[in-house]
């Protein structure tokens, strides 16, 4: 098939062609800089939600010595037991990233890869998987929701295997 056609026509033909192939590739280059545009501002919102949590948490075991207790099943692998908060609230969650920030960090005994139950009136919503410790905070990734619910901020939580 011969795409050069002689004359007034067939350039024009050709031309059109080719604006419409570059309108396409502009618009996929469009999209996926408003996707790094939104990724980047996703990542700027959530560093913003976790340092003000580290501030306020860090405010709170200030003024108050954070009570603790053991887990039920006892070993978390260190020998001895971990020490982990009693009233441990999620403090921040992000619903796109399925991420939450949990109120106590190293500090009060959290350690990357705990599992944690979120709970809502007593009734378990969600598990959550730490991922990442500060000082008095936690990152954690959503791994498990009950149908229907979602982890809110202010939902208690509790380490995986430990008794109300």
């Amino acid at each position: 098939m011969n795409l050069f056609c002689p004359g007034r026509w067939g350039m024009r033909v050709v031309g059109l062609g080719l604006w419409i192939c570059a309108q396409g590739v502009l618009a996929q280059d469009g999209a996926a800089t408003t996707e790094v545009v939104d990724l980047r501002r996703q990542v700027k919102y959530l560093s913003s939600a976790l340092s003000a949590a580290r501030i306020e948490a860090d405010a709170r075991s200030s003024v108050q010595g954070a009570r603790t207790m053991m887990p039920v099943n006892g070993d978390m692998g260190d020998g001895g037991g971990r020490r982990v908060p009693e009233n441990v609230r999620v403090a921040d969650v992000n619903v796109e990233l399925r991420m939450v920030v949990v109120g106590s960090g190293r500090r009060q005994g959290v350690a990357p890869g705990m599992v944690f139950a979120v709970l809502r009136d007593g009734r378990r919503v969600s598990r959550v998987r730490v991922v990442d410790v500060r000082p008095a905070v936690a990152g954690a990734v959503i791994e498990e929701t009950v149908p229907g619910f979602f982890p809110l901020a202010g939902d208690r939580v509790l380490l995986e295997g430990q008794r109300e």
